[in-house]
């Protein structure tokens, strides 16, 4: 990368289209030095062959309108990675001539495009122009191309997917919530979000705790009385007084009776199971299969069925996102041994795994044809000590009466009590 802008900004220079005096001639002196060091050092020889993994953000990835699934991109026939970069960049990294001018759309730092006014578009000197970068991976012909938004020509031609799988889609998917659908139908291909899910279940919960708190409100305690002997005084004495306090009434009430003609109001009770949330909250968490607290423990005298029912619910949903995830991590792992396999080197495979190990170097996609890479036994999810002491606890009697050694079972029950512990010691 740092020739090819070193290349680029030598063109510019050749061509007139920048002086000596511009920052770009700095830079390429600066690129110049940078590379005649990593020469000198020998780092442009010693190129470690590794696996990268990017992360682009989700909305940058256009896939077709014909994809059923997003879990493997079933029905797709392009999928396409969206960037907004420096129109130079492109033309360093693919060596093109991409210039302003023309049907080419410019864009903001935003992402969103430039509108072009008549007063033309003003020069700022720190402003790199930008531009929308699309690379499409195309299944049905097993290929690659790069364009740029308004640019008429392929910034790169299409070419053959590097490195090469067998899935094809270099791009794999975490998702949850997974649907799957036709096109035209209702459902859409992108799955809901557990916040979109549980959207209606909580304005339903927050309308009924505004209306308990509505309710609540118009039922606080009141006096009612006939209307004429109360002065204003009495009225706010009445209302707001210290505790223990004599409160002396000016007005004289009807009868001379006070008992009778100053009563507090009783309003109907509060019914609570008018305003009960268990059934929202049930139906929040058959939506989403978790919630963020644990339920209360049952009562001694209660059957143990509905509280394992009740945990069954809660961790449902989790174990589904752990699933997902570790459904992804094995197609990684998968991709991860085919490209190993296509493309490592045998010195790369005895730097890693030693000097007797052993790679084919002919004929490799044979190879890829007759072996399959599995993943036994693995998981994302935090170790649990408990579970596997459980485990040992119960195959220990059944290796003794089997005639296992009894130094070997030391060593396995120290290592699952504390991995620290030395059989030896």
């Amino acid at each position: 990368m740092r020739m090819k802008r070193a290349r680029l900004i030598l063109d510019k220079l050749d061509a007139g289209e920048i002086t000596e005096d511009d920052p770009q001639v700095l830079q390429l002196k600066q690129l110049v030095t940078s590379i005649g060091s990593s020469v000198e050092q020998g780092d442009l020889q010693k190129v470690d062959e590794r696996i990268e993994f990017d992360f682009p953000s989700s909305t940058s990835i256009i896939v077709d309108p014909h994809c059923k699934s997003l879990k493997g991109f079933i029905g797709a026939r392009w999928i396409a990675q969206q960037s907004i970069v420096p129109i130079e960049d492109v033309n360093a990294y693919y060596e093109t001539n991409i210039k302003l001018g023309g049907k080419l759309v410019e864009y903001s730092d935003t992402g969103v495009e430039k509108i072009k006014t008549d007063l033309g578009r003003q020069k700022d000197i720190q402003e790199k122009p930008l531009c929308c970068h699309w690379e499409v991976f195309d299944i049905v012909t097993k290929t690659s191309f790069v364009i740029v938004d308004g640019w008429k020509d392929f910034v790169k031609k299409p070419e053959a997917v590097e490195p090469s799988l067998q899935r094809f889609w270099p791009i794999f998917a975490l998702t949850f919530n997974d649907t799957e659908t036709d096109p035209g139908g209702k459902i859409h291909l992108y799955p809901p979000s557990d916040v979109e899910l549980i959207r209606h279940p909580q304005k339903e919960y927050n309308r009924m705790r505004n209306e308990l708190r509505k309710h609540r409100a118009r039922n606080r305690p009141f006096y009612v009385t006939t209307e004429g002997w109360l002065t204003e005084k009495d009225i706010e004495k009445l209302g707001d007084h210290d505790t223990c306090e004599v409160v002396k009434f000016k007005g004289l009430p009807p009868n001379g009776n006070l008992k009778d003609n100053l009563l507090p109001f009783v309003a109907a009770a509060i019914d609570g199971a008018l305003y009960d949330t268990s059934s929202v909250t049930m139906d929040a968490q058959m939506v989403i299969g978790s919630q963020q607290q644990v339920p209360q423990q049952s009562r001694k005298k209660e059957a143990a069925t509905p509280a394992v029912i009740q945990e069954q619910m809660r961790i449902s949903g989790v174990n589904s996102n752990v699933d997902d995830l570790d459904d992804l991590l094995s197609e990684l792992a998968r991709a991860s041994g085919e490209i190993m396999l296509r493309e490592f080197s045998l010195e790369t495979v005895r730097r890693i795994a030693g000097v007797g190990a052993v790679w084919p170097e002919q004929n490799r996609e044979d190879f890829l044809n007759e072996l399959y890479l599995d993943v036994l036994a693995a998981s994302s999810g935090r170790p649990n000590k408990a579970i596997d002491v459980a485990n040992a606890q119960s195959i220990g009697p059944l290796l003794l009466q089997a005639g296992a050694q009894l130094p070997a079972l030391i060593k396995y029950y120290s290592n699952v009590l504390d991995s620290n512990l030395d059989p030896n010691d």
